[in-house]
């Protein structure tokens, strides 16, 4: 599954849990004590996906949800994205 697809499933995630918060503090509402989250980035060459990254691993850690990073080394090595998603099931 490519990465914005990943971003949009989890958003869609967050919304259908709790639509009326979810923009505020999606993860408030939630027992999260069991969560496991994991990021693919295509990589973190730019301030775009480190501010991304650097903004996950803030609320993560701030939710105290455990946080798999991956980085896939480009847009087009779909293929280390996919290992890496199996990766993320482990």
């Amino acid at each position: 599954m490519p990465l914005f697809q990943l971003i949009c499933v989890f958003f869609l995630l967050v919304n259908v849990l709790s639509p009326a918060q979810a923009w505020a503090n999606p993860l408030q509402q939630l027992d999260h004590s069991y969560w496991k989250i994991c990021a693919i980035y295509p990589h973190l060459k730019d301030s775009y996906w480190l501010s991304i990254n650097y903004g996950m691993v803030q609320a993560t850690h701030n939710q105290d949800i455990a946080l798999k990073v991956f980085e896939s080394g480009g847009y087009a090595n779909v293929e280390k994205q996919q290992q890496q998603m199996r990766a993320c099931y482990q």
